[in-house]
């Protein structure tokens, strides 16, 4: 945002210490040196701006440590816009959906992430209750020979805390 200027300067090797760059350059006869106004200087080849406005915006969108050093993700200029145009666009729509602004977006998910598992919790309760009252109809049914009781229930897609509710109930109910 400050627009500070880039100035590119080529240099004699012997010349590199008086602008106090970050690591050594390589050996070669002349050394390219960006610098970004008093901010920073560095020996470089690369392509770059007249000033940092030409910039625009900057995102960071993560890091990563490789060799004790950290390197930075980030999308810059056009392709930052873009992606905050895509999260705005998942916002909107989630404002449209959720019938709210965006100052309540997040409370509004975090209830009905809340009231979820609560109706979750519920439907736990009652699979687990109508899980019992088969287990106590199946062993209403079963067949005693002498002193073993053998009860046969077939489940099919049943997941295995409810199996274990059915075995519980069983062993309570013989």
């Amino acid at each position: 945002q400050q627009n500070l200027p880039v100035k590119i300067s080529w240099v004699n090797p012997e010349d590199v210490e008086r602008f106090h760059i970050r690591r050594p350059p390589p050996e070669v006869k002349k050394v390219r040196i960006v610098q970004v106004g008093d901010f920073d200087a560095s020996a470089c080849g690369g392509l770059h701006v007249v000033g940092t406005g030409e910039v625009g915006l900057i995102k960071i969108s993560g890091d990563e440590k490789i060799r004790g050093r950290i390197r930075i993700h980030a999308l810059i200029g056009e392709r930052a816009f873009r992606d905050y145009d895509k999260k705005m666009q998942v916002v909107q729509n989630l404002c449209q959906l959720m019938t709210c602004g965006e100052d309540i977006l997040l409370q509004k998910v975090r209830d009905l992430s809340e009231q979820l598992k609560e109706v979750q919790k519920n439907y736990q309760k009652l699979q687990s209750e109508r899980i019992s009252v088969v287990a106590r109809d199946e062993v209403a049914e079963a067949i005693q020979l002498e002193n073993i009781l053998f009860v046969q229930k077939i489940f099919e897609n049943t997941d295995n805390k409810l199996l274990k509710v059915f075995m519980e109930s069983v062993l309570n109910e013989s």
